[in-house]
């Protein structure tokens, strides 16, 4: 992993190094587009289990959001989207 998305730290869980290297992932792969978890885990190459779980503690922040029926479309919120200055009121 080349660089870390500074959204990917939660302040709502633990931040492992693990897990924000996977969430950083996952938000690189939805700044393109809104996806389903499997697209997700797909493009990614992170297990789909991984996905599902981070994606959970990324909703939780606000961060993303589900769209539509099952399978569920997901994608980046505004405070996804947002700088990290914006983010953290700077």
């Amino acid at each position: 992993m080349n660089s870390v998305e500074p959204r990917a730290y939660l302040r709502v869980i633990r931040n492992v190094k693990r897990g924000i290297e996977a969430r950083s992932i996952i938000i690189s792969a939805l700044r393109r587009e809104s996806l389903t978890a499997k697209e997700v885990s797909r493009r990614t190459g992170l297990s789909y289990a991984t996905v599902r779980l981070q994606l959970r503690n990324l909703e939780k922040e606000g961060i993303v959001k589900r769209e539509g029926g099952l399978p569920h479309r997901w994608r980046l919120t505004g405070k996804g989207q947002a700088g990290i200055n914006d983010y953290l009121n700077l």
